[in-house]
């Protein structure tokens, strides 16, 4: 049961008197995916051959693939994770610790391991087609076999909520009446059946289930929601916490009638779990103050054991916690280790999955027997031809920000580069909430290898640091923080320098980092040499106007109303400052992206090449949200290390 002083705009006064261009859908682009682009553009924007031997290069890197954290059966024999081998995401067997593993699901189309039934004879799967994310819910037998459809529909986008107890019925999620409005139906696995649950507007799931009792929860917009009490025979529901406020929970209820956990950081400015009893709504703390933000939790079966995973400064590590007894475990773990990935209980609550990676060592996949807390290695990782444990380990330094702000930064940097003044490239992260974390990344090391300073910061808006932190640029807030993008290269530029040799700086990200990057090689054009841009937005306002209708409403709180806000959004898209772009730039995109549309790469594109001839796009068909499918991998990096290197060096 796994739960998921400001600095004034910098550039506000040279973006006042930049001329602010006029965006929107009308002069614009309207839909996304597939059928918003016509033959010829995808034809001349489809992805091209590589230089043969950097080609080679990149596809031993991506040889190394690792596994999720995974599902454990109830007599600890049978373990099932998600692993990329094929090329692409399907679901694989093992049938004892370090096993050969046994292939479960195949195609081009990935394949989502999400639970276990709580019998044991029943894996639900998600899987999409072209990684579009419109997703489709299926049961496969825990032998293997043929999938068993519980619901898809090409056009509409459903999720697993739960399985009862006696694996007889499966609770779903689906747009399917309202593509901004998700209704929540259970299916009788004997009688392929489904029947409706619950049918209102607004973006629902079941995020817990306790026999005939629920609790539902309205996401409200980005890292908001409101959760409800819903009695699933009566089908009728009263408001638990969450409502009018504009507040981030996770819920889960105990043994004791009326009383839950909850994961919030309404009370402190880092995430913790609380104890809340719906009579007197009252959260009392229930985890002692940590150092650093909770950031997920996961009740045992039987409520007796809480699992949690503590990330403090972009290192996580996970604990168990009886709750009987309130004792505080951690998970112990043979050898180092830099992240630690939570899973699940099996049903009998006997054991608990988790994962762990270190810099120069990939994920290993563990089973823990909670009852003699000694973990077992299930998953060898692999590194075919490739030797890694000269790989650099990430260091974890900082940037002063335009007013003073210490803003994270993990830095990358060879023995060379510490002597020599070398090129860098810094990566800005998606989300805008999420966090860049070090862990084992064949790739980083390959940028080093290839003679960069590899940076990757945590700006103000990034998960881990505390809601202060995390809330700092939603709405027009971002003017005021928008410029830790700029100051992370001026800050690079100044004390980095050896003499009069100023580093070079390319810029790179995907999606909120894809944005950043358009930022940063258009509003702070003057502060980088080359950018490379991945799934990012051009303008706020055709982003919102266009993206898939459930991320609409999830995203307005974050990045603003195109009506009320408009102003502001118009002064943070990178379109209103795209006569400024005169450095080399790369834009690839995915044409069945359903979050950001592939129109934002193509509206930048089209009219950026006019100013700057050195620019280059680059579309997927296959593709979505990223790049998930190993040859698209391997096309991707190869553009881009060539692109750097030949822009940078």
């Amino acid at each position: 049961m796994r739960l998921l002083g400001i600095l004034l705009f910098a550039c506000l006064v040279s973006a006042c008197a930049h001329k602010t261009k006029s965006t929107s859908s009308s002069t614009g682009y309207s839909g996304l995916g597939l059928s918003s682009l016509s033959a010829s553009d995808l034809s001349t924007y489809a992805p091209p051959t590589p230089d043969g031997d950097l080609k080679k290069t990149i596809e031993k890197l991506t040889d190394i693939r690792t596994t999720s954290p995974g599902q454990v059966s109830n007599d600890g024999q049978s373990f099932f994770t998600n692993w990329t081998v094929t090329g692409s995401s399907q679901i694989w067997k093992l049938n004892g610790p370090k096993s050969f593993p046994v292939q479960f699901t195949g195609g081009e189309d990935r394949a989502r391991l999400i639970a276990l039934s709580p019998d044991n004879q029943w894996l639900v799967v998600l899987r999409d087609s072209k990684a579009d994310e419109n997703f489709g819910v299926y049961l496969m037998r825990a032998q293997g076999g043929a999938l068993q459809k519980v619901y898809y529909n090409p056009k509409h986008q459903a999720a697993f909520d739960h399985f009862s107890k006696d694996s007889k019925t499966l609770y779903y999620h689906v747009n399917d009446k309202d593509p901004s409005s998700y209704s929540i139906y259970k299916y009788n696995v004997q009688t392929d059946q489904s029947e409706l649950v619950w049918d209102q507007p607004g973006i629902w799931n079941l995020s817990d289930v306790k026999g005939d009792m629920a609790v539902l929860t309205k996401s409200n917009g980005s890292m908001q929601n409101e959760h409800f009490i819903l009695n699933l025979k009566t089908k009728t529901s009263e408001p638990l916490i969450g409502q009018g406020e504009k507040e981030e929970f996770t819920v889960a209820m105990t043994n004791q009638s009326g009383d839950y956990l909850v994961l919030t950081n309404k009370l402190s400015d880092f995430r913790q779990i609380y104890t809340f009893n719906s009579k007197n709504k009252e959260l009392k703390p229930l985890t002692p103050e940590m150092k650093g933000d909770i950031s997920e939790m996961n009740l045992s079966p039987d409520r007796q054991f809480l699992a949690f995973t503590v990330n403090s400064r972009g290192y996580s590590k996970v604990n168990l916690m009886n709750l009987k007894t309130k004792k505080i475990s951690p998970l112990p773990v043979e050898g180092p280790f830099e992240q630690m990935a939570l899973g699940d209980f099996s049903e009998n609550n006997k054991y608990l999955t988790f994962a762990t990676e270190h810099h120069n060592n990939p994920n290993r996949n563990y089973v823990l027997n909670i009852s003699t807390m000694k973990p077992a290695q299930w998953v060898m990782s692999s590194t075919p031809e490739l030797s890694t444990q000269n790989y650099i380990r990430a260091k974890l330094e900082s940037y002063k920000a335009a007013d003073g702000t210490d803003i994270p930064m993990f830095v990358w940097r060879s023995e060379k580069c510490k002597k020599e003044v070398c090129p860098v490239i810094i990566s800005y992260h998606g989300g805008p909430e999420s966090q860049f974390i070090p862990k084992f990344n064949p790739l980083y090391n390959f940028y080093t290898e290839q003679g960069f300073v590899f940076v990757a910061p945590n700006v103000r808006g990034s998960d881990g640091y505390g809601k202060k932190w995390l809330q700092a640029d939603n709405g027009s807030n971002r003017l005021n923080v928008i410029t830790d993008i700029r100051d992370c290269a001026e800050f690079i530029k100044k004390n980095w320098k050896k003499g009069d040799q100023v580093p070079k700086i390319g810029i790179m990200g995907g999606s909120y980092g894809g944005y950043s990057t358009l930022v940063g090689m258009s509003m702070f054009a003057d502060s980088f040499d080359a950018g490379v841009a991945i799934v990012g937005m051009s303008s706020l306002i055709t982003f919102i106007e266009n993206t898939a209708p459930y991320r609409r409403a999830l995203r307005m709180n974050e990045y603003g109303d195109p009506q009320k806000d408009r102003d502001a959004m118009l002064k943070l898209s990178p379109v209103t400052y795209i006569d400024k772009v005169r450095k080399p730039l790369l834009i690839m995109h995915g044409a069945t992206d359903p979050r950001v549309p592939v129109g934002e790469a193509l509206q930048f594109y089209k009219t950026v090449k006019q100013y700057n001839d050195k620019d280059r796009l680059v579309i997927f068909p296959d593709e979505g949200h990223g790049v998930a499918k190993r040859p698209n991998i391997v096309l991707l990096q190869s553009y881009l290390v060539d692109f750097f290197k030949r822009s940078l060096q």
